[in-house]
């Protein structure tokens, strides 16, 4: 089923004010971005969507904050900034390209598995702690191959070649780590599971549906626990940091409860941060689709603030707020076309994304 936008009224919602924005082709005298929606700007490439966010929005509230930025967008003010805690900008970028970084070290949860396996009776009477379980430090690892299961051979004239280590048979462990095992798997076999696999077999550690779960809802429950995380596409790593986003305000909303609970009064809790994506469908299937909006609408609901660059249709369709810029790209766009609900989108002539909504027919 298609993910309906949701109706909420314009009065009185919280929003970040741009006035005047000169920025390369852009020329808006006005723009009001709300923050209690789902956000979507649209636009034909090079209508200045990226500009706007990123130059713009993103440089200008990391410079009102005191952090490092390069030069921000020209715009005559910006109001609304202390709305926000802090500002994200998610691309299609890889999250890293070391080979150690793996799911579950990204997720946080590996010293929860480790800590696990030290607790069995034979990791004690081996005396193993919990760092013999990780294959980033001395300890347990094969120090061969210092934990990567492989080693480089170098071939002079040729590209280097990469082979399993002799000294574990690339399971980068020492033989009496893997002796270890909870529920008859070892640590290596513990990695190799699924992200669906792992939320059964893990049941007995509490991180591990909090951690998980989110992973499951943004598709990506068909991942390893162990698979490097510089092997996925930019939309798996664009989703990956969307579930560990999810994860932690989550884990932050637990903890302001509890908190309210101890004290037996008002908490604030944590606050509203801004998410920008930069077309996060790219390359996903309309299924996976469906499943990232819900994402996006759960950050919604922790109560951030989500906006997207995006040609997706369907995903268009399911925007609360839509921020049009063109009519054309570059000297023929720049400029404010529409903002506002998808129901008046369709009306503006000069909008090249409300025709394409027409003519498909993917407004709800």
């Amino acid at each position: 089923e298609r993910s309906r936008p949701a109706r909420i009224s314009e009065v009185d919602s919280p929003a970040l004010i741009l006035r005047n924005v000169r920025q390369h082709n852009l020329d808006i005298p006005l723009l009001s971005i709300p923050l209690d929606r789902l956000v979507v700007v649209t636009g034909v490439s090079g209508s200045g969507k990226s500009t706007l966010l990123d130059d713009v929005l993103y440089r200008n509230l990391l410079r009102g904050r005191g952090r490092p930025a390069d030069e921000p967008g020209v715009v005559a003010s910006l109001e609304g900034g202390s709305l926000i805690g802090e500002a994200f900008l998610l691309s299609q970028s890889p999250l890293g390209r070391s080979i150690r970084s793996n799911i579950v070290t990204y997720l946080s949860l590996y010293t929860a598995v480790r800590s696990l396996l030290a607790r069995t009776p034979r990791a004690r009477a081996l005396g193993l702690e919990p760092g013999a379980f990780s294959f980033n430090v001395p300890g347990g690892r094969c120090e061969a191959c210092q934990g990567l299961g492989t080693v480089t051979v170098e071939m002079h004239f040729l590209s280097d070649l990469e082979i399993a280590c002799e000294a574990c048979r690339g399971r980068r462990f020492r033989e009496d780590v893997l002796e270890v095992t909870w529920r008859g798997r070892n640590i290596i076999q513990i990695l190799d599971l699924t992200v669906s696999e792992a939320l059964e077999f893990l049941e007995d550690l509490p991180e591990t549906a909090a951690r998980l779960s989110p992973l499951v809802e943004v598709g990506l429950d068909y991942l390893r626990l162990g698979q490097s995380t510089a092997t996925l596409s930019g939309g798996e790593a664009q989703r990956l940091r969307v579930a560990s986003l999810l994860a932690e305000g989550r884990s932050a909303r637990r903890a302001a409860a509890a908190g309210r609970k101890r004290s037996g009064g008002a908490s604030s809790g944590p606050g509203t941060n801004l998410f920008i994506f930069d077309e996060p469908t790219a390359g996903l299937h309309p299924r996976d689709i469906h499943r990232l909006l819900g994402s996006l609408r759960g950050l919604l609901a922790l109560g951030h603030a989500v906006i997207a660059v995006e040609h997706q249709l369907d995903f268009i369709a399911a925007a609360d707020h839509v921020i049009d810029l063109g009519p054309g790209a570059g000297a023929q766009g720049g400029r404010l076309v529409y903002a506002g609900g998808l129901e008046g989108l369709t009306r503006v002539a000069d909008s090249a994304t409300g025709r394409a909504l027409a003519a498909r027919g993917a407004l709800p």
